[in-house]
């Protein structure tokens, strides 16, 4: 009801970009569930882990 009496009332895009922030915020979850991320990051954290595995870090000294 806020959001049509803002519509009713104001000449600006600010209730507009209001409901699309809204939009946006709920349709995240669906992007994380659908989106590239699901397949992509997979992949990267063993790529991620092999690399460590074959590259571990090197302790410095303390010096004094």
């Amino acid at each position: 009801m806020n959001l049509n009496f803002l519509w009713a009332g104001t000449v600006s895009t600010n209730p507009t970009l209001l409901l699309a922030a809204v939009v946006l915020l709920f349709a995240a979850k669906g992007a994380m569930s659908y989106g590239g991320d699901r397949f992509l990051m997979p992949v990267m954290m063993k790529k991620v882990q092999a690399w460590k595995q074959n590259h571990p870090r090197k302790h410095m000294p303390k010096s004094a």
